[in-house]
């Protein structure tokens, strides 16, 4: 599995974009780019990802108790 780099700004990127961590992003990561020697973009790093956090930053939703919302702001 390839070591990603945390430091740089296409994984900084997708830290900021989707909402995860940067230890989520990186077992998401790792394995794309070790085939694509490159990182994926958001759009492909979200097709990839099923997480909540993800698809809620994706649609702009927010938690409001047990459902989302749109956040409108």
């Amino acid at each position: 599995m390839y070591c990603v780099n945390k430091n740089h700004p296409d994984f900084v990127n997708l830290v900021n974009m989707t909402g995860l961590t940067d230890i989520e992003v990186a077992a998401m990561v790792g394995d794309y780019f070790e085939k694509y020697q490159e990182f994926p973009t958001v759009d492909q790093f979200l097709q990839r990802s099923t997480t909540e956090k993800a698809l809620a930053k994706e649609y702009n939703l927010t938690k409001r108790g047990d459902h989302y919302t749109l956040d409108n702001s």
